[in-house]
C-alpha cells in the first residue's frame, strides 16, 4: 500500500512512538513525545542524505582474426553453328564467365539499320543495337566490378568453335568490430540495464484439439542482441564493486528446412569485480573459433587426379573472435561532480 505503521516500544512494554510511512510524499509521520521525536528526527537527518551515483562507461568489442581464401577456374566452350555448348562456373567465383561470354556474344546479335534521305540528296544510315545486347553487356560489367582479389583469363576461336577460361584467387582479412559503447548513470547499489537488439518469438509449445485440428502454439518473446546489466556498489574506501552480466546473442538460423524453430548463438559472462574509481577493468577470453570449407566441382571431371583441380573451386573461411569488455566506473558524489562531468563529455 501507500502507507505503513511501525511501533517503537520502550522499556516496560509501553509504546514510545508510532512511525507511519507516507509513500506519496516520500515522508514519514512520527507520533511520539517531544524528546523521542527529537531523537528520531536526528536519525532521519543522518540517513536522509544525497545518494552517490556511479557513471558506468563500457566498450563491448569483438577482436577478430578472419581470413578467407578462394581459388577456382571456370571454362566455356561452344559451337554456335553446331549447337554444342559446355561451361563450368561456381557460386563463389567472380566474375562469372557466362556473363562475360554473354556480353561478347551480344556483339553478334542482329542490329537494325535505318537509312534516311537528306534534303541535299545524301543518305544517313543509323545502326541500333538490340536491347538484349545492352542488358548482357551491363550484366558483364556489374560482374567484373563486383569481383575481388585477382583474376585472369583468356579466350579464342578456332573455326566456328569458341573457348575461354577465367582463374580467380581471393584472400581477405578483417579485424575488430565495435559492438556497443553504453554510458549509464545509476544510483549506488541500483541496477542499470542496456539492450541493443530485438525481440523474437520463441515457440514454447504446440497443441492439437481432440479431432487433431485447430492447432495452436504458445510463444514467448526473447531478447537477441547485446545486453548489459550492471549493479555498482560504492565502498567506503573509494572503490566500486561491480556486479556485471553481459550477453551477446544472434540468430543462427532455423533448425532445419522442416523445422522453423530458431537456433541462437550466445556468449555470456557474469562476474563480480572491484575497480578503483575512474580506473578501467578488462574482461576477455570469450573465444569463438569457426572454420568453413566449401568445395564445388564438376562430377567425374573434378575427381580426376591433378587435372581435377581445373574443374574445381575451393573456398576456405576461418573466423576467430575474442569478445572483450572494457568498463570504467566513476563515482559522482555531489551535484558539482555531475555538472563537471557533463561539461567534460558534452560541453
Amino acid at each position: 500500500g501507500g502507507s505503513g505503521q511501525a511501533a517503537i516500544t520502550a522499556a516496560g512494554g509501553k509504546t514510545a512512538a508510532v512511525v507511519t510511512r507516507f509513500a506519496g510524499a516520500n515522508a514519514i509521520v512520527i507520533a511520539a513525545p517531544a524528546d523521542i521525536q527529537r531523537q528520531l528526527a536526528e536519525v532521519v537527518r543522518q540517513l536522509d542524505t544525497r545518494r552517490e551515483q556511479v557513471l558506468v562507461e563500457a566498450i563491448v568489442a569483438e577482436v577478430s582474426d578472419t581470413t578467407a581464401k578462394t581459388l577456382g577456374a571456370q571454362f566455356i566452350v561452344g559451337d554456335p553453328s553446331g549447337g554444342a555448348f559446355g561451361a563450368s562456373t561456381f557460386s563463389n567465383s567472380a566474375p562469372n564467365i557466362l556473363q562475360i561470354a554473354g556480353a561478347i556474344g551480344a556483339t553478334q546479335l542482329n542490329t537494325s539499320s535505318t537509312t534516311t534521305q537528306n534534303t541535299d540528296g545524301s543518305t544517313t544510315t543509323t545502326n541500333t543495337t538490340s536491347s538484349a545486347a545492352d542488358t548482357l553487356q551491363q550484366s558483364a560489367i556489374s560482374s567484373i566490378l563486383a569481383a575481388t582479389g585477382g583474376f585472369g583469363g583468356f579466350g579464342g576461336k578456332i573455326g566456328s568453335t569458341f573457348f575461354g577460361a577465367i582463374i580467380n584467387a581471393v584472400k581477405s582479412d578483417s579485424q575488430s568490430n565495435l559492438l556497443q559503447v553504453p554510458h549509464l548513470v545509476t544510483l549506488d547499489n541500483q541496477e542499470a540495464h542496456s539492450l541493443v537488439g530485438q525481440e523474437i518469438p520463441i515457440t514454447t509449445g504446440r497443441a492439437l484439439s481432440n479431432n487433431f485440428d485447430n492447432a495452436f502454439q504458445t510463444t514467448q518473446r526473447q531478447n537477441v542482441g547485446i545486453e548489459l546489466t550492471v549493479r555498482p556498489q560504492v565502498n567506503s574506501s573509494g572503490t566500486v564493486k561491480l556486479n556485471l552480466r553481459l550477453e551477446v546473442s544472434s540468430i543462427a538460423g532455423p533448425v532445419s528446412s522442416d523445422n522453423s524453430d530458431l537456433i541462437l548463438n550466445k556468449r555470456e559472462v557474469e562476474t563480480v569485480r572491484t575497480v578503483d574509481d575512474g580506473q578501467i577493468a578488462v574482461i576477455s577470453g570469450l573465444l569463438d573459433d569457426n572454420e568453413r570449407r566449401t568445395i564445388e566441382k564438376i562430377p567425374l571431371l573434378g575427381d580426376l587426379p591433378v587435372l581435377g583441380h581445373l574443374f574445381t573451386s575451393k573456398a576456405k573461411q576461418r573466423a576467430k573472435t575474442n569478445l572483450m569488455i572494457f568498463i570504467r566506473p566513476t563515482i559522482l558524489r555531489t551535484a558539482e561532480d555531475s555538472r563537471r562531468l557533463t561539461e567534460q563529455r558534452y560541453g
